[in-house]
């Protein structure tokens, strides 16, 4: 046996384990004493768990297969037309959603072949394409467009055409023809997804031949999903096949003639999983492994499965979902299959009896058998899932599993897949957070019935179906809001609102059993809904009957607020309810529609309140073991983890710095700073070297719209973007300055407090005008250098990062608050508006608290109209909304049907003011102060809450009775309350109050 196994062995289970170890079944002792194994690709971490494990899964030909839900898309043919004949090719055809006048916007019910996607080719190379049943206007006779293939087009040709949720490519031997874009609502992944690969077929006339049909997976490495060798030279249907999400199982025996000490399993999978030993469930949580940046890190997980092993043969059953390995992922159609196209597992189960002995049961193809035709028939986050509750497992079709390596089913990043660390999980775990009754019913057309929670949340429905007939298909859509009853929404009016769901198909089908009761909550999807709208059935289920469980790897929280303003308490909980949608294994913008993304820019300002109302250690640590897998070569942390795509820039790069340290003051953990903090360094040594003008010493990046400012202000535009970098540069300068400490670099620390006190004056010198003080734009905007940027946002930031503390400065911010703004969109903004987006938000408080105007900061918290924090919250919002006005009672959702989350918490960052400042809870190494701010407005006349501290629960609160304020504050060590005027009382352990002149 190698003997670092060994020792790993020995420190984990005991000596006395060695009295026989065996590896069952493969796993046997060469005469040496060395460990026989099979072909593996695991890393030497892998083996001192897994024990020669191999990932295992279905065959090629078996890959999930569900076209309804199949977006994105390559078919691949052979075409021969002679003369006078013509052959099309035809896919999107009977998608369900065009045949149901309830399931599409238009309010189309088209007959059966009577929607579909057309592209005809004629013996000269003409290529027309033809859209109908999908829009009012489409036509069968007229094209949407019509191409020359010149001289590209033969007697025998090969064509490709790539379908990417409506962009359309076609291709011709080799070369690219035309483009054209099908979907009628739009093309891309802001919309609604059309067309789907549905039902295909032929359309022949005179002499043609089409053959060698393939549909193929989209991104590499675009395996065949789909094959017919056949020669069709006659109309017809092309009849393709469904096959389900994988599920695998094996037995583990146990000796009846020697008792089970202990026995547990190591798992993971490339996607998500569940599992079950003896039909009862291990997996209590959801979606493991979790999500990570699977071609650099890989989480397993570990489970007692003791008390499970009951028989002398135990079945172990594995059902596997998409996760955030395989089908769609991000908002574009060519991140399809991120990492890989099918699903597998890496197990090994290990059972210790009392004498010592140890059997080991890793997963090998020999062992295991999988099953393509199961009831889990999708299983996917995006498009939801499909359960078929009349197949039985004796009914299903078991093969031997099969090795699935990372050749030709992964996709082949830069690096390979050879150096993927496969370690224990940090702890986090998505739990069931609540479960939610729906409050009422109602059914805007003939059996659509949509059941409204009372509440926007992340989750999966729990239904109690009774009597249902065998094969009744149980649907189910999700929103967050209905469309309301204004005339622009014509037929849609009271209808759920599922365009800013955009391509995710956000359908949950469960077929029912025929049982006399039966229960449907889904394993393998999540929703971000506050309506569920069920069809198939012919009556509405009793609303009691209709339950949802909310999901979050936060099973609680550990801060409260409340005080005199109902509306503020509204918005406390609207915070609540958007961390816990939006923790769910990663930090992420949304729960509902096709994102779902750990952007940084959103948790860089939402760190500083989601550390302190929860402990999100465990998926924080996670969470940056992607932004590090993620960061470029040169340095540069991307923009989302993990995938590494999207936008943002600096600002949203700069998580990688903020995040850790906010973690560091609210945890105290050293750990998660040492292992982070050599990437911090090279970030800010790729931030010097790649993205200062070396002339001006501007911070201009790749002068990019993507380099994002502050992200969705009213007056976005009014910014001058570089003022925000370099606020920011010097925040970011003056962590690495704090963190240097903790690491003990006192060098590091030098290094970076020079740098931050340099861009210190480089700020005061290029954005702030020397006579009036007032903001300036720099060179980076040329046509505007020189001139005042005079917003919000261009005054918070220096002011909260502690860089201008000049008071003619801080009246000109209080100027900008108190006046009339006009937004970009040219909307007059009343005096205390929230003009400030993403970034500026999470400062705009703060900065008044350190002016000391607090008094104008309850005037901006107390603010009904729009844009305010309480604006969403007179609409009726539940959670926090991406956009200030994404719905109002007089302008519906305006012009922002599509990118329009209503559960995004990054506008939820006034939640550390409201503890820090208004509650005054803070804490650092040396002890707790309380510092309550008072407000002197009226607005509130009392509030109070409490803060779990590294020291234990403190409570805060303050009353204003007449011309005094009474405090009481509760605190676990002695401490020190600092009064709005500076003075300082000591505090006792326990209760304390304390009566102060307003």
């Amino acid at each position: 046996m190698n003997l670092t196994l060994r020792r790993n062995l020995i420190s984990r289970m005991g000596i006395a384990a060695f009295t026989m170890l065996a590896f069952m079944p493969v796993g046997v002792y060469a005469g040496s004493g060395s460990l026989v194994k099979g072909e593996h690709e695991a890393t030497d971490r892998e083996r001192d768990v897994f024990m020669g494990a191999e990932w295992i899964g279905t065959a090629s030909d078996d890959i999930p297969l569900y076209p309804d839900y199949l977006s994105v898309f390559k078919i691949d043919f052979d075409i021969e037309v002679d003369a006078g004949g013509s052959a099309a090719i035809l896919y999107g055809m009977n998608d369900p959603r065009l045949m149901n006048v309830d399931l599409n916007i238009y309010n189309i019910a088209a007959p059966r072949d009577e929607s579909a996607i057309k592209i005809e080719f004629s013996h000269s190379g003409e290529i027309r394409v033809f859209r109908y049943g999908y829009h009012p206007a489409d036509s069968k006779s007229k094209p949407l467009g019509v191409y020359q293939c010149g001289d590209v087009w033969g007697k025998s040709n090969h064509v490709s055409i790539a379908s990417n949720l409506g962009h359309t490519d076609i291709f011709v031997n080799g070369k690219k023809v035309c483009y054209i874009g099908i979907n009628p609502i739009g093309n891309g992944g802001d919309w609604l997804a059309f067309p789907v690969l549905a039902e295909m077929g032929v359309d022949i006339s005179g002499n043609a031949v089409i053959s060698n049909l393939k549909v193929r997976n989209f991104r590499e490495p675009s395996n065949v999903l789909f094959a017919d060798s056949a020669a069709h030279a006659v109309t017809g249907r092309i009849n393709l096949p469904e096959r389900s999400m994988p599920q695998l199982r094996t037995n583990i025996p146990v000796d009846g003639k020697r008792d089970v000490k202990s026995a547990r399993i190591d798992v993971t999978a490339r996607g998500i999983y569940d599992l079950k030993v003896n039909g009862k469930r291990v997996t209590e949580g959801y979606f493991y492994p979790g999500s990570t940046q699977y071609n650099k890190t890989h989480l397993f997980n570990t489970f007692d499965i003791t008390p499970y092993l009951t028989e002398a043969n135990n079945t172990l059953d594995v059902s596997m979902g998409e996760g955030w390995w395989s089908g769609p992922a991000t908002f574009m159609g060519e991140m399809w299959n991120f990492y890989g196209d099918r699903q597998s597992l890496l197990a090994c189960v290990t059972v210790e009896y009392t004498d010592g002995t140890v059997l080991c049961y890793p997963t090998l193809p020999s062992t295991w058998e999988y099953c393509a035709d199961g009831a889990n028939v999708v299983g996917s986050f995006f498009n939801g899932e499909i359960y078929d509750a009349t197949r039985r497992a004796s009914d299903m079709t078991w093969h031997p599993a099969e090795r699935v390596g990372c050749d030709s089913t992964t996709y082949p990043f830069p690096g390979g897949w050879d150096n993927v660390v496969i370690r224990r999980d940090y702890g986090d775990k998505v739990v069931a957070a609540d479960t939610l009754t729906a409050v009422s019913v109602v059914e805007p057309r003939k059996g659509v019935f949509i059941y409204d929670f009372g509440q926007n949340f992340a989750g999966v429905p729990l239904l109690r179906l009774s009597g249902q007939k065998r094969g009744t298909e149980v649907a189910m859509r999700y929103a967050e809001v209905l469309y309301p009853d204004m005339e622009r929404y014509g037929a849609n009016r009271g209808m759920i609102m599922t365009e800013n769901i955009r391509a995710a198909m956000n359908k949950d089908v469960y077929v029912a059993a025929g049982e006399e009761e039966e229960y449907f909550s889904p394993r393998f999807t999540l929703h971000g809904f506050r309506y569920v709208e069920i069809t198939g059935i012919d009556k509405p289920l009793p609303v009691e009957d209709v339950k949802a469980v909310a999901l979050s790897s936060i099973d609680k929280f550990k801060a409260s607020f409340e005080c005199s303003d109902t509306l503020v308490n509204r918005l406390w909980k609207n915070i609540l309810w958007s961390t816990r949608s939006n923790f769910i294994s990663i930090p992420t913008d949304c729960p509902q529609r096709n994102e779902r993304l750990g952007w940084m820019g959103d948790i860089s300002v939402y760190a500083p309140t989601a550390t302190k109302i929860a402990d999100v250690s465990a998926i924080l640590r996670q969470y940056l073991q992607s932004v590090r897998d993620c960061q470029t070569p040169e340095g540069k942390f991307p923009d989302v983890a993990p995938t590494g795509v999207g936008f943002g820039g600096f600002l949203w790069g700069s998580a990688g710095i903020t995040v850790p340290y906010e973690h560091f003051l609210q945890y105290g953990d050293t750990t998660l700073v040492r292992e982070h903090y050599p990437a911090m360094k090279r970030y800010m040594d790729y931030v010097f070297d790649k993205t200062i003008d070396p002339q001006t010493g501007v911070m201009v990046q790749d002068r990019a719209w993507g380099d994002l400012g502050d992200w969705l202000s009213p007056e976005y535009d009014k910014n001058d973007k570089s003022l925000l970098w370099e606020c920011y540069l010097i925040y970011d300068l003056d962590i690495m300055t704090y963190l240097a400490k903790v690491v003990g670099n006192d060098t590091d620390a030098a290094f970076y407090k020079n740098k931050g006190d340099e861009r210190r004056e480089f700020f005061k010198k290029v954005y702030v005008d020397p006579a009036t003080k007032k903001t300036r734009f720099s060179s980076f905007d040329p046509e505007r250098e020189g001139r005042f940027v005079d917003t919000q946002a261009s005054y918070a930031l220096p002011i909260a990062m502690g860089i201008m503390d000049d008071p003619t400065f801080a009246d000109n911010f209080i100027a900008t608050i108190t006046r009339e703004n006009i937004a970009d969109n040219g909307k007059v903004c009343p005096p205390y508006s929230l003009m400030t987006g993403f970034i500026g938000t999470a400062w705009i408080q703060e900065a008044l608290s350190r002016i000391g105007r607090g008094d104008v900061a309850y005037r901006i918290l107390a603010n009904k109209e729009y844009p305010s924090w309480l604006y969403p919250v007179t609409q009726g919002a539940t959670s926090v909304w991406e956009r200030l006005d994404s719905y109002t009672h007089t302008d519906g959702f305006g012009a922002n049907n599509s990118m329009n989350s209503f559960n995004h918490y990054s506008f939820g960052s006034v939640g550390n003011w409201l503890l820090t400042r208004c509650l005054g809870i803070k804490y650092d190494d040396n002890g707790i102060t309380v510092a309550p701010d008072p407000d002197i407005t009226g607005a509130l006349s009392y509030a109070n809450g409490e803060l779990e501290t590294p020291w234990g629960l403190v409570k805060s609160g303050w009353k204003i009775e007449g011309d005094k304020v009474r405090y009481e504050v509760e605190v676990p060590i002695e401490s020190c309350f600092v009064a709005p005027d500076g003075t300082k009382h000591r505090l006792n352990i326990g209760k304390n109050r304390i009566i102060l002149r307003k």
